[in-house]
């Protein structure tokens, strides 16, 4: 979803979405909230970057 899966902005995503569950709730109100308090500068919306969420293959487990 982000550009390095190993920026700030990958990790802050990932301790506060940790599961595919927690990001399967996500909407772009949401995202963009999440973004700005992350001071995200990649230049993509958070509609945007929801939408690559929703888009991204789903995992065989979620054990």
């Amino acid at each position: 979803m982000f550009s390095h899966l190993d920026s700030d902005i990958s990790l802050s995503f990932l301790e506060r979405f940790p599961s595919p569950q927690s990001a399967a709730k996500l909407n772009a109100t949401t995202m963009t909230a999440f973004l700005r308090r992350c001071r995200y500068t990649g230049g993509k919306s958070g509609a945007e970057l929801v939408e690559r969420l929703r888009q991204a293959p789903k995992p065989a487990s979620t054990t």
